[in-house]
């Protein structure tokens, strides 16, 4: 289709070119006195002059539409994941030769084409290098996009459809893709099979609480099978069970069920019972990693004297959470309330001491109380009292490598920072704490938490055989009650908190690092999750996960992002070598010190994820098909699809457009002409 428009002004153009005759007529009549061939030129000269502006100012523009074609591009997509090495494709260079076979119809029908290789990424692919069947997981979640921003006009997939990492194929669109040719690679028998995925349950638990399953089981059937989903404990007992029914096909389900606090033991199993025996079961068994804490820890508090210090150090115990305080005391000052020998019997989370020992007839008592810390790691918190002297305190020194120095003059000493702060503890408002008397000068090589001063101890912390704190602020109860009433906040109280709290939970309770599962196959992407003690009140600075390979002695350490919906840090994995691996987060808090509070241990197996599917991804393949109006042929009938697949030249239009303006570089003509003018003119006395 040709067109031709005049863009110019019609009224212009009339007005112009009659002006531009009527003055070429008369230039005409001042040529009559020159020879013919000087008159001659000169009239050529300015004629078409006159014809060039008249074109330029109607500036037409003239279009047309023509047809070519081209030849067709064609991209091929072949998947390179280790689950290709299957008796369909026998070996890499099976592919190669099925390859240069598609090449070599594609060359044949005129067409150009470009190779891909995909698996865990999608790359261009040469024919020069020998083809292996490598990547570890099979991703498709690109795959839709890539084949649009090939720009090919025919897209062929060679693949077994088998994704084991990204989105469902399924669950992705294609419709903006050129028509797709999917040759499936992979066995069609189908292997019936019930296989126990992730069950997302909490770690922790209160003993006597409900413990809340969801599990997601994979399953492929021939018909909908009965089966029993079960939770066995340590010795395979029954703790609870349900009746589920998958099937019939290929697909996922979740079942959720709870288990009564009293069933409740640590060591936990889901399994998968199928009522047909001929079922093959890839994974029937699921280990639980729960721990399960007391409902209330017991913390013993012996006062040697009775004093209003006793009753705030209750009252702090009692604020910590599920705490339960046993308090041992001598109301005559000889006699206890309680045997305290049978509360050593037992394992307490906590053991506090009030003024006490208060004389060296308490040692044997004392030394019983510390060869049971000894024993079961539990930690000591001792507060000086107003009974405190330097027959008891002489007990502490021995044990604790501290000394007594000197008497106290009977002035009140002020607190300042230590050198280097706790975790977790805030000395905020320190130095606005109200000065106190000392009944004793206590001093400490190291481990000072908060100083006097003058340097001397005034909280003390030693770590060796187990956890101690030594308080020396005999008057504690009087200076936080004078605190509380001339501060709008209570500092020492506040510090005294977070020192009980951070005893009572040890480090190993500041954060939990689970896994989604105990046991991955190769291949498989490992989910980490640290949960830090919301008891705390207090957020990490940074969280990192350190993994370590016990078969290589790999080490890798990732960065734990955290969740601002659900307050969990969590990190992915794969592991690049088969074996036990053990994770251990790295909690670094506000004051830059760095805890290790968990490990997670777990094991990776032979079976790739990529080989536990053994027949294609039929469904999957179908859609992609289906949606860019393309076709399906299983590798045994590849002869079929090399003769019925048509590749056509590609036919497309074209527009062709042209324009006065369009022809700038052609105006020199006009300048050359009104030159040559120019000079006959003067030659001749035209000027």
């Amino acid at each position: 289709m040709t067109s031709l428009h005049l863009q110019g002004s019609i009224l212009l153009l009339l007005l112009f070119g009659g002006g531009l005759v009527l003055l070429l007529l008369q230039y005409r009549g001042l040529l009559v006195s020159k020879q013919s061939a000087v008159r001659l030129v000169l009239l050529i000269c300015r004629t078409l002059v006159v014809i060039f502006i008249v074109f330029l100012i109607a500036n037409p523009f003239l279009k047309w539409r023509g047809q070519k074609k081209r030849a067709p591009v064609v991209a091929v997509f072949t998947d390179l994941s280790t689950s290709m090495n299957s008796d369909s494709v026998n070996a890499a260079d099976s592919m190669t030769g099925i390859l240069k076979r598609l090449e070599n119809k594609i060359e044949n029908s005129g067409g150009v084409s470009t190779l891909f290789g995909f698996g865990e990424s999608i790359r261009p692919l040469s024919l020069d290098a020998p083809i292996q069947f490598k990547d570890e997981r099979t991703d498709f979640t690109n795959l839709g996009e890539k084949m649009q921003a090939a720009g090919a006009d025919y897209s062929f997939l060679l693949t077994d459809g088998i994704a084991t990492t990204g989105t469902n194929l399924t669950s992705l669109s294609f419709e903006e893709c050129p028509p797709v040719t999917v040759l499936v690679f992979g066995n069609e028998q189908r292997i019936s099979s019930i296989r126990i995925a992730k069950v997302r349950y909490p770690h922790s638990v209160i003993q006597g609480d409900t413990l809340k399953l969801d599990v997601s089981l994979s399953y492929l059937l021939d018909q909908q099978t009965p089966a029993t989903l079960r939770l066995l404990d340590a010795n395979h007992n029954i703790v609870s069970q349900r009746l589920i029914k998958p099937g019939p096909g290929e697909g996922f389900m979740k079942v959720a069920f709870s288990v009564p606090g009293e069933n409740l033991t640590e060591a936990l199993t889901v399994d998968v019972v199928p009522s047909g025996t001929s079922l093959n079961l890839t994974t029937n068994e699921y280990p639980l990693q729960v721990d399960i804490q007391s409902k209330y820890e017991k913390v013993l508090l012996f006062s040697g004297s009775l004093s209003f210090n006793s009753r705030f150090i209750k009252n702090r115990l009692t604020v910590l959470p599920r705490v339960e305080v046993e308090h041992y005391f001598r109301p005559d000052g000889v006699t206890w309330n309680n045997a305290p020998e049978k509360a050593l019997q037992e394992i307490p989370a906590m053991i506090v001491l009030d003024d006490f020992p208060v004389s060296a007839s308490d040692r044997v008592l004392f030394n019983r109380i510390t060869q049971k810390c000894s024993e079961k790691n539990i930690p000591l918190i001792y507060f000086e009292g107003p009974g405190s002297n330097r027959a008891a305190g002489n007990l502490l020194v021995k044990q604790f490598q501290l000394t007594i120095s000197g008497n106290p003059s009977g002035t009140k000493v002020s607190l300042q920072m230590p050198a280097s702060a706790v975790s977790f503890v805030d000395f905020t408002g320190i130095d606005r704490i109200p000065p106190q008397q000392r009944n004793l000068i206590w001093s400490a090589p190291s481990g000072n938490i908060i100083e006097y001063s003058d340097g001397k101890s005034a909280i003390f912390q030693h770590q060796e055989n187990f956890p101690f704190i030594g308080i020396f602020m005999p008057e504690i109860a009087a200076v936080s009650l004078k605190s509380s009433m001339t501060l709008e906040t209570n500092y020492l109280r506040g510090i005294i908190d977070d020192l009980l709290l951070l005893e009572l939970l040890s480090e190993k309770s500041f954060a939990r690092l689970t896994t989604d599962k105990p046991v991955y196959d190769y291949g498989d992407v490992v989910e980490l999750a640290v949960n830090t003690n919301a008891t705390l009140g207090k957020s990490p600075a940074l969280v990192q996960i350190k993994m370590i390979s016990a078969e290589s002695g790999e080490t890798v350490t990732l960065p734990a992002l955290l969740n601002a919906d659900t307050g969990v840090y969590k990190a992915d994995f794969v592991p690049r070598s088969q074996g036990k691996w053990t994770a251990v987060d790295l909690v670094t808090w506000s004051n830059g010190e760095v805890i290790t509070a968990d490990t997670a241990n777990f094991n990776v197996r032979e079976v790739r994820a990529e080989d536990r599917v053994s027949m294609p991804n039929l469904s999957g393949l179908r859609h992609i098909a289906e949606s860019t109006k393309g076709s399906i042929y299983m590798i045994n009938a590849l002869d079929s699809m090399l003769n019925s697949v048509k590749i056509t030249p590609v036919q497309s239009e074209y527009d062709f457009q042209f324009s006065a303006i369009s022809l700038q570089k052609y105006w020199a003509f006009l300048i050359l002409l009104l030159g040559i003018e120019w000079w006959l003119r003067k030659r001749n006395g035209l000027l």
